[in-house]
């Protein structure tokens, strides 16, 4: 049935704040204005100092005017379906829940009391348009004397409303969210433009927007003193919050929940963190989804989260130093692996893919890093901190790339700073990469088929499996630089092979050590570095080398290849399995360097 509208004048009840509306003088500090002004009452909760937080309540009834009368004007609502009409300002007493099937406009300085579980829901055509300014605003709240959380529904609006005609500005809406929707509800779908409003004192989230809603505009709200977060939105969806204030609620934060990002998308740093209990994906079919976190931002992962970049998406991440960007755990207090990790895929936007001034933190959750790069992904890391993780913090897959990975922090982490195949190793560079659980860089067999450099980075490189150095076409030069540290598995061989050469280019006080993986090294640990006669000779030379507890096998612990060759200048050999350091069958130019032969 249509909704019952009664108009009548008259005071409330109960103790009342007086103040004036408009622009004549009138005063605002609960005392009568004796002048010319016409003195008009408003509700306490529609004062901008009368936010209250927790389960406070306010007291005293909600009684306004802003009509230039002795007595405020009251309407009366009952519930029902509501078409066309336009609420003058004064007070408005709603009775029922309210169905707006048509347009439904409230003006300035009208003050709306709903009743208990009472909802304001606009759908089939409907649309709300409730238009304050900052001296006149419009405010919803709660019918009962003594106001609490909870004690009406809220603002509905369905995706059958008219959309474009849905808006927002200066209103107050407060001490709803007892349908667990929120103060103000979107349905996926719907459309609302809100700007400069003010959502409190709600038993659930101050806003939900469910996966598709449209914030046409979102700027200049305050989201304060609800029970859960201020907005709980769909990821595709948080790139439509504007600046305001999300704090304080009782939970800090922006809820994310269901759906993907799947366009271009921005994330502004809010003041309050993006939450994901579950993680979430980039991705799109077509075009792109470029994931940009602006400084100072803050992304707060759950048990098991995974944040997975997908086809044609990026996650670019540029903080500077004082606005760092920072994804860490959900947890009061952070620990090692309360998330998962960040997974790049070989089908996201490898430019896209950016890191400078990140703080990531207590992933690793699986046995995928904090960061996990697939076969064909790259990255460009810099800057950033990789720290605290319960795996290694960064797993880069075969194939992968680093792009850049300069100027990094890699701490704390329990199975090493990085896990990475031995053909990306050389894409390391300067950076800080321990102490960590596992003290080292693990560096994967693989065939190093160009050119490479291994920096000394301050800690061992731990070779988990064989390195073949080869190349079907071009060079293969690996240069170990001084002081690196390779420590080599069980049975480990390094072999140099066709168009390969390996340089150990130490010097007097920065030795490169060839040495067993072990914590308690023993001779004939690891097998043998294999130089063959397809490798280029004149390049395999080992400058200030120390090369001990291998000789696993009968070869010693350097085999060299008939019509192989290889220099030794100031290199010792110790600790050698067989008791012997060089199968000699190739060429041994041997400098300042004394080494046992093989039989």
């Amino acid at each position: 049935m249509p909704a019952m509208h009664t108009r009548r004048r008259g005071w409330g009840l109960g103790a009342l704040l007086v103040i004036a509306c408009g622009d004549s003088g009138g005063t605002s500090d609960g005392q009568t204005d004796t002048g010319s002004t016409t003195t008009t009452t408003v509700p306490t909760t529609g004062e901008a100092d009368d936010t209250t937080t927790g389960d406070d309540t306010t007291t005293g009834p909600s009684v306004g005017a802003c009509n230039d009368e002795p007595a405020p004007t009251v309407y009366e609502h009952a519930g029902g379906f509501v078409s066309d009409e336009t609420w003058q300002p004064g007070l408005h007493r709603v009775t029922g829940g309210l169905i707006v099937t048509g347009k439904l406009v409230v003006e300035p300085c009208s003050v709306i009391e709903m009743p208990d579980a009472g909802a304001l829901t606009v759908r089939d055509g409907g649309a709300l348009e409730m238009l304050g300014t900052a001296e006149l605003p419009i405010v919803m709240t709660s019918a009962k004397p003594a106001r609490a959380r909870g004690d009406f529904s809220g603002v509905e609006i369905y995706a059958s409303s008219t959309g474009p005609q849905n808006a927002l500005r200066h209103v107050t809406i407060e001490y709803g969210g007892s349908n667990g929707r929120g103060l103000l509800w979107l349905e996926q779908g719907a459309s609302v433009a809100v700007t400069d409003s003010t959502f409190r004192n709600s038993s659930d989230h101050g806003l939900v927007a469910e996966t598709d809603a449209v914030l046409r505009e979102f700027t200049g709200n305050t989201l304060q003193a609800n029970a859960k977060s201020a907005v709980r939105i769909a990821p595709r969806g948080a790139d439509q919050l504007g600046v305001g204030t999300y704090t304080p609620n009782d939970i800090d934060g922006i809820l994310l929940e269901g759906g993907s990002v799947d366009h271009d998308s921005t994330w502004l740093a809010l003041g309050a963190p993006y939450i994901s209990t579950s993680g979430f994906e980039a991705r799109a079919e077509s075009g792109s989804a470029r994931l940009t976190l602006a400084p100072g931002t803050t992304l707060r992962l759950g048990d098991g989260a995974i944040v997975g970049i997908k086809q044609n998406a990026g996650l670019t991440a540029i903080g500077t130093p004082d606005r760092p960007i920072t994804i860490t755990s959900n947890k009061a207090v952070g620990a090692p692996g309360d998330w998962a990790q960040i997974e790049l895929y070989d089908a996201s936007a490898d430019s896209f893919n950016e890191f400078a001034h990140v703080i990531v933190e207590h992933g690793g959750g699986s046995t995928y890093g904090q960061l996990w790069i697939d076969s064909g992904a790259s990255i460009a890391v810099r800057d950033s901190k990789i720290r605290s993780g319960a795996d290694v913090g960064v797993f880069a897959v075969q194939g992968s790339a680093l792009r850049e990975f300069s100027g990094n922090t890699v701490t704390g982490n329990s199975k090493g700073a990085l896990r990475i195949w031995a053909n990306g190793v050389d894409d390391l560079q300067p950076g800080t990469y321990g102490p960590n659980g596992v003290d080292g860089i693990l560096v994967e067999g693989d065939t190093v088929d160009h050119d490479a450099t291994w920096l000394d980075h301050g800690v061992p490189y731990n070779v988990l499996y064989d390195v073949h150095v080869r190349s079907d076409g071009g060079s293969a030069l690996l240069e170990l630089l001084a002081g690196v540290h390779l420590r080599m598995p069980e049975n480990g061989v390094l072999f140099v092979q066709d168009n390969g050469g390996l340089r150990l280019s130490g010097t007097a006080d920065r030795p490169v050590r060839v040495t067993s993986s072990k914590p308690s090294p023993a001779a004939g640990d690891w097998s043998q570095i294999e130089i063959y006669s397809s490798s280029v000779g004149p390049e395999n030379v080992f400058t200030y080398a120390e090369i001990s507890h291998g000789g696993g096998s009968i070869y010693g612990q350097v085999w060299v290849d008939t019509d192989a060759e290889v220099t030794f200048d100031h290199v010792t050999f110790a600790d050698a399995g067989m008791s012997c350091d060089v199968e000699e069958n190739g060429t041994v130019n041997a400098i300042m360097t004394t080494y046992v032969s093989c039989p």
